[in-house]
């Protein structure tokens, strides 16, 4: 578990998910599959890896191989904030190519949304 946790935080900190999450996170929410594309396939892409990467925790903290509450208070708001923009896109997604896809970033979100916010301590206000 902590192997693959620290693998899990080192692709956090990959430049292509960074710019990814940037991109997707300056979307409209709840953003169209036909809308996402005319911005261009580059956004699509990255839409593609962000979603993925997610899809992967989700399946990762589901099994307890990444613990979900790790997941939680390092990504819980990226992982919120994405599905908010990218939830109809993922949709659409797969009523064109894959009716299972992106299941687990969908769990993941749902999980993230049910917890309540972390609380910080020793802010030294």
């Amino acid at each position: 578990r902590e192997n693959a946790s620290l693998e899990m935080m080192r692709s956090w900190q990959s430049p292509e998910y960074v710019s990814a999450v940037f991109v997707i996170m300056q979307l409209e929410d709840h953003i169209e599959l036909d809308t996402l594309r005319g911005l261009s396939d580059e956004h699509e892409l990255m839409a593609f890896r962000v979603s993925m990467t997610f899809e992967v925790m989700g399946l990762m903290a589901h099994r307890g191989t990444l613990p979900l509450d790790l997941i939680h208070d390092l990504m819980g708001g990226a992982v919120s904030s994405t599905w908010t923009k990218l939830d109809r896109w993922v949709i659409q997604f797969r009523d064109q190519y894959n009716p299972r896809a992106f299941e687990w970033y969908q769990w993941l979100a749902k999980e993230i949304a049910s917890r309540p916010a972390p609380t910080f301590e020793g802010s030294g206000d």
